[in-house]
């Protein structure tokens, strides 16, 4: 696994030419979300770094993040609704970055996105939503 980094010198890039890479600007944040769509479940959590490596990507120090179950800004919420309708999904784990100003940069979508950590560290009912939007029950 390759885990989100800083690139400081952009002349020292040896060996960038052995594969692809991506590389944006850095983004400064106060958190990072998760959100976690069903059908029309919205299960949001903010994820807060204990650590400089956290950080910078949460995903390369799991010991050291604590979970807050969060209400989206609406705005965020209806732009999350818009783009599920658009492209058809009924699932997908979104990743955000929330700025200092309240501002969401949403950073990706994954259609087919791990929830199993998120559900053991909060008490959101994810595999029970999943559960009752397959039998066409309502959401717990």
């Amino acid at each position: 696994m390759a885990y989100t980094r800083k690139i400081t010198d952009l002349d020292d890039l040896g060996g960038v030419d052995y594969a692809a890479h991506l590389f944006q600007p850095f983004i400064e944040s106060e958190y990072a979300v998760r959100l976690t769509v069903i059908g029309q479940c919205f299960l949001a959590v903010r994820i807060n770094a204990g650590s400089e490596r956290a950080a910078t990507d949460w995903r390369s120090d799991y010991d050291n993040l604590s979970y807050e179950v969060i209400d989206l800004p609406p705005s965020v919420a209806a732009g999350v609704s818009a783009y599920m309708k658009m492209s058809g999904l009924q699932y997908g784990a979104w990743d955000f970055l929330a700025q200092q100003d309240g501002t969401y940069v949403a950073l990706e979508i994954n259609p087919e996105g791990n929830y199993s950590w998120i559900e053991e560290a909060t008490p959101l009912p994810i595999s029970a939503s999943i559960a009752s939007f397959l039998t066409g029950e309502d959401h717990p």
